[in-house]
């Protein structure tokens, strides 16, 4: 089933449509498990994505929103946790860094934030080192949220993230959370 995209909401097989579409833009295929994750439907609020290390984990998490082609939904914002963030530095931003420039975004050092200014999009980077750092995202809400290394942190930052601070926004009817 092809993505379907009606009242900014996307649903649907990403085997086909937008998926399709960025990858033969810009050369760039998950591997099958990986595209598992992918493919899974917005009705799965969350989702886990475990293995051993070097399975593409960092890489897919960072990258999947631009394989579901959220950040073409005006007013999409994600973000993505590390527990500290010189972790983030050192993987996720550098990850994000060769592929995001290739859909237009700009990144703003100061607020570790990706935005698509074409279309009010934004992927932020955040990290939570202490229980109380989690108070940081109060008021927040996001559409797509990744815990990199999700062993990492203690279960409170996750549950707070994911019961109060992932929902839909009026513009972009997706909330999930893949880890």
């Amino acid at each position: 089933m092809p993505i379907s995209v009606a009242n900014n909401i996307v649903s649907g097989d990403p085997g086909n449509g937008m998926f399709e579409d960025f990858t033969r833009e810009k050369n760039i295929k998950p591997h099958p498990v990986q595209e598992s994750l992918v493919s899974l439907p917005d009705e799965i609020f969350e989702a886990l994505y475990g293995g051993a290390a070097y399975g593409g984990k960092s890489w897919i998490i960072t990258l999947l929103p631009l394989f579901r082609g959220f950040y073409k939904f005006r007013g999409y914002k994600g973000i993505i946790f590390r527990r500290k963030f010189p972790d983030l530095e050192r993987e996720i931003i550098r990850l994000s860094k060769e592929y995001y420039p290739k859909t237009g975004a700009k990144y703003n050092e100061q607020k570790h934030s990706w935005e698509w200014p074409e279309f009010n999009s934004y992927q932020d980077f955040g990290h939570v080192q202490h229980d109380t750092d989690i108070s940081m995202y109060d008021s927040s809400q996001y559409n797509y949220c990744g815990f990199d290394e999700l062993t990492h942190f203690s279960a409170y930052p996750y549950h707070y993230m994911v019961g109060s601070r992932v929902r839909p926004s009026s513009s972009f009817n997706v909330a999930i959370v893949r880890n």
